[in-house]
């Protein structure tokens, strides 16, 4: 029973890595594009007020798209450059390899750091390391640091929101769409702040 439950629990999370792979790459052409799509809108409304607070959003947007993109690198290059350290002063066999394949699978969240973990520790045990708890101990206390540290610090000052509010996003994001719900919490608050304020700021000014 515990087998079948945590089978499909890994097929539930699987179901959802299309949305995680499909996230990247929309992110690349729509900041690639922005400003054609940006006119292409703009076509559709007469106002000049509202052409000006559309493009004004869409700024925003652009400019929050790309910080999320560069928070996401961040994090992985902080995932990298810790395992790499570790795993040489340890004497972690193919330190490099495990460190590189730690830092891609960072941008999966949750699936793809517990996918590194699994994978480093089945390598280090395939090559014979003698040390294994070191490594546990140290994924372990990693995970903790990037989880609750690293992670609503980097995210936060990207998307310009609270640290412990980046967190409940995440929490909320994944019980209600599971790994793509993480993985679009933070962009998706961050876009509703962005046009409640310039809702507000238009409002104010009209006022």
């Amino acid at each position: 029973p515990y087998l079948q439950s945590a089978a499909k629990q890994l097929l539930h999370y699987l179901s959802n890595l299309w949305l995680v792979v499909l996230v990247p790459i929309l992110s690349f052409f729509l900041l690639k594009d922005a400003e054609h799509l940006v006119e292409g809108v703009e076509s559709w409304i007469v106002g000049q007020h509202q052409r000006e607070l559309l493009r004004e959003i869409f700024a925003d947007l652009h400019n929050l798209l790309a910080q999320y993109m560069r928070a996401l690198v961040i994090l992985s290059l902080l995932t990298f450059g810790s395992h790499g350290l570790f795993f040489w002063v340890t004497g972690v066999p193919y330190a490099l390899l495990l460190a590189t394949l730690a830092g891609i699978l960072e941008f999966i969240p949750m699936v793809g750091p517990l996918a590194a973990a699994a994978l480093i520790v089945l390598a280090s045990w395939l090559a014979g390391y003698p040390h294994l708890l070191w490594i546990l101990v140290f994924l372990g206390v990693w995970r903790l640091i990037q989880d609750y540290v690293n992670m609503p610090w980097v995210l936060g000052s990207g998307a310009e929101l609270h640290p412990l509010l980046v967190i409940f996003g995440i929490l909320a994001g994944a019980e209600l769409a599971g790994v793509g719900g993480m993985f679009l919490s933070i962009p998706a608050m961050a876009a509703a702040r962005i046009l409640v304020r310039r809702g507000v700021e238009r409002a104010r000014a009209a006022s």
